[in-house]
């Protein structure tokens, strides 16, 4: 079940009105959350909620990159500067980059690393 509503997630972010529905962003972020702090004890309800916000607000953000610099005029032409880098995963919009932040345990930024394994052989023989 969801941590956050429709109206609490537009407090923080102006969603284009060409989004009428976020249910679908709320969904994807409470699942993320939800599996991101699977039996985490640590983190309070208070601080998932939050949590969830930015990230709700983060995927609707990157589905709808958000303009932080038009300029038109002289030989240049038009020119229109996006938020956000693709492939920096939270760290690409303000609005991931407070969840991480509101996440003191690491775990978000750990999601989507690959994990590292050590394995040994063992060439011994008995003779």
């Amino acid at each position: 079940m969801p941590r956050v509503t429709s109206a609490e997630v537009r407090e923080i972010i102006d969603i284009d009105s060409s989004i009428t529905d976020i249910t679908p962003f709320i969904t994807a972020g409470n699942l993320l959350v939800t599996n991101a702090f699977s039996g985490d004890t640590q983190v309070g309800d208070a601080t998932l909620r939050e949590i969830e916000r930015y990230i709700v607000a983060h995927i609707i953000c990157s589905r709808d990159q958000r303009t932080i610099e038009e300029w038109a005029g002289g030989n240049e032409g038009v020119r229109v500067k996006y938020m956000g880098q693709f492939g920096k995963g939270l760290e690409s919009t303000p609005y991931g980059q407070n969840a991480l932040l509101l996440d003191f345990t690491g775990r978000l930024a750990k999601l989507g690393r690959k994990r590292a394994s050590i394995g040994m052989i063992d060439y011994s023989t008995d003779v």
